[in-house]
């Protein structure tokens, strides 16, 4: 069984390196391009399922990529970016001051009306707990952020463990679930799609 981990395309927001959290914000012209490149690479694959963010960045790039792999698309506001509540929309050299600003620990400062890392490493953690995993293959669209956190809770890593990944926007992380049910990462984080001459899909990893 194979699990696709993908972030989202990009946003102007993403350019100016503003905080989205949930804030609603749609793809750029840039973004809906990569969204195609993307589907375009799953040609000839087939997922039992696509679950994505709701946030409309998210469900724009799993739309296309659920019907070329003709997956059902399930969207859940589970799946979504850490609200930054009333700092939404600063740029993130401001958010980092102000965690720094703090006595409390990066992984549990709550911006105001925001999350902290470790109310949506829960929140991730107990949607993937009903996650019901078979034999099929499957991908989840979220963001930035979320991506992180997934990855980290796939492989069993400690919480800190997140802050070592980056996800591109529309890259596409490429997890097998081995006999012991464990998750063993054969591609990280491949951005081969938006290449001007890319290989033929996914087919050829691992």
């Amino acid at each position: 069984m194979r699990l696709f981990l993908i972030r989202h395309g990009q946003t102007e927001w993403n350019v100016a390196r503003l905080a989205q959290g949930h804030s609603d914000i749609p793809l750029d012209e840039i973004g809906e391009d990569q969204v195609r490149r993307l589907a375009n690479a799953f040609q000839g694959r087939r997922f039992s399922h696509v679950f994505t963010s709701d946030l409309k960045r998210s469900y724009k790039t799993a739309e296309p990529l659920a019907e070329v792999t003709r997956a059902e698309l399930v969207a859940t506001a589970e799946l979504r970016e850490r609200s930054f509540g009333e700092w939404e929309g600063k740029p993130y050299e401001a958010i980092r001051a102000g965690v720094l600003a703090s006595a409390r620990p990066s992984h549990e400062f709550v911006p105001p009306g925001g999350e902290s890392m470790v109310t949506v490493r829960e929140r991730l953690q107990a949607w993937l707990q009903r996650l019901e995993l078979g034999h099929e293959n499957l991908a989840i669209v979220s963001h930035g952020g979320s991506c992180s956190v997934l990855l980290a809770l796939l492989l069993k890593a400690g919480p800190e463990a997140s802050r070592a990944f980056s996800f591109a926007n529309t890259g596409v992380t490429e997890l097998h679930r081995m006999d012991d049910g464990h998750f063993r990462m054969v591609n990280y984080n491949s951005t081969e799609h938006l290449q001007e001459d890319p290989r033929e899909g996914f087919g050829v990893i691992g």
